[in-house]
Protein backbone atom coordinates (compact mmCIF):
# COMPACT_ATOMS: atom_id res chain seq x y z
CA UNK A 1 0.00 0.00 0.00
CA UNK A 2 2.89 2.52 0.53
CA UNK A 3 3.11 2.34 -3.57
CA UNK A 4 0.57 4.66 -4.58
CA UNK A 5 1.67 7.38 -1.61
CA UNK A 6 5.28 7.17 -3.16
CA UNK A 7 3.83 8.04 -6.39
CA UNK A 8 2.16 10.98 -4.96
CA UNK A 9 5.49 11.99 -3.67
CA UNK A 10 7.65 11.47 -6.62
CA UNK A 11 4.56 13.20 -9.09
CA UNK A 12 4.68 15.93 -6.53
CA UNK A 13 8.76 16.42 -7.30
CA UNK A 14 8.30 15.93 -10.49
CA UNK A 15 5.76 18.82 -10.53
CA UNK A 16 7.31 20.99 -8.43
CA UNK A 17 11.10 20.39 -10.62
CA UNK A 18 9.42 21.06 -13.38
CA UNK A 19 8.02 24.42 -12.28
CA UNK A 20 11.75 25.53 -10.89
CA UNK A 21 12.88 24.60 -14.68
CA UNK A 22 10.38 26.01 -16.44
CA UNK A 23 11.73 29.24 -14.67
CA UNK A 24 15.23 28.55 -14.88
CA UNK A 25 14.35 28.18 -18.79
CA UNK A 26 12.65 31.98 -18.90
CA UNK A 27 15.53 33.29 -16.78
CA UNK A 28 18.24 31.98 -19.10
CA UNK A 29 16.21 33.04 -21.82
CA UNK A 30 15.34 36.71 -20.86
CA UNK A 31 19.35 36.95 -20.42
CA UNK A 32 20.27 35.06 -23.16
CA UNK A 33 17.67 38.02 -25.41
CA UNK A 34 19.35 40.46 -23.38
CA UNK A 35 22.52 39.19 -24.17
CA UNK A 36 21.31 39.16 -28.09
CA UNK A 37 20.78 43.03 -27.84
CA UNK A 38 24.44 43.70 -26.08
CA UNK A 39 25.91 41.78 -29.13
CA UNK A 40 23.51 43.81 -31.83
CA UNK A 41 24.32 47.12 -30.09
CA UNK A 42 27.82 46.71 -28.31
CA UNK A 43 29.97 44.14 -29.04
CA UNK A 44 31.27 45.06 -32.44
CA UNK A 45 32.58 47.72 -30.54
CA UNK A 46 33.41 46.52 -26.78
CA UNK A 47 34.43 43.41 -25.55
CA UNK A 48 32.97 41.90 -21.87
CA UNK A 49 37.03 40.43 -21.14
CA UNK A 50 38.63 42.32 -18.80
CA UNK A 51 41.64 44.35 -20.15
CA UNK A 52 40.26 43.30 -23.98
CA UNK A 53 40.19 46.76 -25.47
CA UNK A 54 38.53 46.87 -29.37
CA UNK A 55 37.64 50.00 -30.61
CA UNK A 56 36.21 50.86 -27.47
CA UNK A 57 36.98 50.24 -23.77
CA UNK A 58 36.06 46.92 -22.09
CA UNK A 59 32.87 46.73 -20.16
CA UNK A 60 34.25 44.23 -18.16
CA UNK A 61 33.10 45.91 -14.36
CA UNK A 62 31.66 48.78 -16.01
CA UNK A 63 29.29 49.67 -13.20
CA UNK A 64 31.05 51.67 -10.77
CA UNK A 65 33.92 52.97 -12.95
CA UNK A 66 34.52 56.45 -13.21
CA UNK A 67 34.17 57.79 -16.83
CA UNK A 68 37.16 57.96 -18.47
CA UNK A 69 39.84 55.71 -16.27
CA UNK A 70 40.06 52.45 -17.31
CA UNK A 71 43.49 50.90 -17.84
CA UNK A 72 44.87 50.05 -20.98
CA UNK A 73 42.36 52.00 -23.22
CA UNK A 74 43.26 55.62 -24.39
CA UNK A 75 39.79 57.52 -23.22
CA UNK A 76 39.25 60.52 -25.16
CA UNK A 77 39.89 63.95 -23.19
CA UNK A 78 35.78 64.29 -22.94
CA UNK A 79 35.68 60.93 -21.04
CA UNK A 80 38.68 61.91 -18.71
CA UNK A 81 36.60 65.36 -17.92
CA UNK A 82 33.51 63.76 -17.49
CA UNK A 83 35.05 61.57 -14.75
CA UNK A 84 36.95 63.83 -13.13
CA UNK A 85 33.49 66.10 -12.90
CA UNK A 86 32.00 63.07 -10.86
CA UNK A 87 30.53 60.77 -13.85
CA UNK A 88 30.72 56.86 -12.69
CA UNK A 89 29.01 54.22 -14.52
CA UNK A 90 25.75 53.19 -13.10
CA UNK A 91 22.10 52.20 -14.38
CA UNK A 92 21.26 56.11 -14.55
CA UNK A 93 24.26 57.68 -15.78
CA UNK A 94 24.41 54.20 -18.54
CA UNK A 95 21.04 55.18 -19.67
CA UNK A 96 21.99 58.55 -20.17
CA UNK A 97 24.91 57.98 -22.06
CA UNK A 98 23.29 55.50 -24.47
CA UNK A 99 20.74 57.56 -25.00
CA UNK A 100 22.39 60.33 -26.91
CA UNK A 101 26.23 59.72 -25.98
CA UNK A 102 26.96 63.39 -27.35
CA UNK A 103 24.97 65.05 -25.29
CA UNK A 104 25.47 63.95 -22.28
CA UNK A 105 29.15 64.43 -22.55
CA UNK A 106 28.55 67.89 -23.89
CA UNK A 107 27.16 68.19 -20.48
CA UNK A 108 29.95 67.05 -18.47
CA UNK A 109 32.76 68.50 -20.54
CA UNK A 110 34.49 71.30 -22.31
CA UNK A 111 34.01 71.72 -25.94
CA UNK A 112 34.84 70.12 -27.89
CA UNK A 113 33.48 67.29 -27.28
CA UNK A 114 35.22 64.41 -28.42
CA UNK A 115 33.25 60.90 -28.74
CA UNK A 116 33.54 58.29 -31.20
CA UNK A 117 30.62 56.57 -30.55
CA UNK A 118 28.85 56.08 -33.55
CA UNK A 119 25.10 55.09 -32.03
CA UNK A 120 22.25 55.97 -29.94
CA UNK A 121 20.16 53.46 -28.32
CA UNK A 122 16.92 55.38 -28.81
CA UNK A 123 14.34 52.49 -27.56
CA UNK A 124 14.36 53.18 -23.39
CA UNK A 125 13.07 48.94 -23.50
CA UNK A 126 16.34 48.03 -25.52
CA UNK A 127 18.68 50.50 -22.84
CA UNK A 128 16.67 49.01 -20.08
CA UNK A 129 17.52 45.21 -21.28
CA UNK A 130 21.38 46.14 -22.06
CA UNK A 131 22.32 47.50 -19.20
CA UNK A 132 20.28 44.66 -16.82
CA UNK A 133 22.87 42.66 -18.85
CA UNK A 134 25.88 44.33 -18.35
CA UNK A 135 24.90 44.37 -14.45
CA UNK A 136 24.20 40.84 -14.58
CA UNK A 137 27.19 40.39 -16.27
CA UNK A 138 29.50 42.05 -13.51
CA UNK A 139 27.46 40.68 -10.56
CA UNK A 140 28.22 37.27 -12.16
CA UNK A 141 31.63 37.56 -12.34
CA UNK A 142 31.34 37.80 -16.44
Amino acid sequence: MERPEHTHLNLGTVAACTILLSAFVSAAQALSADENLYRNHCAMCHSLNQGRHQMGPSLYGIIGRTAGTISGFASSASYVEAGQNGVVWNAETLNAFLERPSTFLGQRASPPITNKMPIRIQNVETRARIIKFLIHQQNDGG
